[in-house]
């Protein structure tokens, strides 16, 4: 269990120095991906709130950040 949350804080770790550096991530705007980016512009274009529903890890926070730019 030990092991465990070691490699979770030194994951937590990697991270955070990512996001200081602020090393970019390419998105691919593709299929699906394309699909919501496009709803979601339009979504605010016309003052609509929209909400990003899923599991963890598929992309959520990534689209809204990429949408934010």
């Amino acid at each position: 269990m030990f092991v465990e949350r070691e490699k979770g804080f030194k994951k937590m770790l990697e991270k955070s120095i990512v996001e200081k550096i602020g090393i970019d991530h390419s998105v691919v705007l593709k299929g699906q991906y394309g699909k919501a980016y496009e709803l979601l512009k339009d979504a605010i274009d016309t003052s609509i709130t929209p909400c990003l529903v899923g599991p963890p890890g598929v992309g959520k926070s990534l689209l809204a950040r990429k949408v934010a730019e």
